[in-house]
């Protein structure tokens, strides 16, 4: 069974289906708004990679600790990998995950690994939140 080729418009498609709306930037970057993260999908022949960026700063009082809480869960979550990177000047997290879209695939199969990607993505976010991680200010 042959599957589609994965391209930025099946991606819009797929992320449609899922409820979320999508765009390129002048970059030619496909991109994702979310009230606490912002979500960039990079496709080529190979890969379908989706960086997720948290919109907070990690406080300077939980840095440390932080680290600590991205090593236990890149151990523990099944997929992806949770970084820490700064963001003009201030610290926060992305998650990151690489999907090998070689041999293509179906639109049900896009919105799955979107889904569980997601899913993955906002759970490591909520515990930030809910760890009182979060700095006021926005990146």
């Amino acid at each position: 069974m042959d599957f589609p080729r994965v391209t930025q418009e099946v991606v819009v498609g797929a992320l449609s289906n899922l409820g979320v709306e999508a765009g390129v930037d002048e970059e030619g970057v496909l991109g994702a708004e979310f009230p606490a993260a912002v979500a960039q999908f990079y496709v080529d022949e190979n890969f379908l990679t989706i960086h997720t960026t948290w919109n907070r700063s990690i406080a300077p009082a939980h840095q440390e600790e932080a680290l600590e809480i991205i090593n236990m869960l890149n151990r523990q979550i099944p997929t992806g990998k949770v970084a820490p990177i700064v963001v003009e000047g201030a610290p926060t997290i992305d998650v990151r995950e690489h999907f090998l879209t070689a041999h293509g695939a179906s639109e049900h199969q896009l919105c799955m690994m979107l889904d569980a990607y997601f899913q993955i993505a906002f759970m490591v976010f909520d515990d930030f939140e809910q760890r009182g991680f979060a700095q006021n200010a926005q990146v």
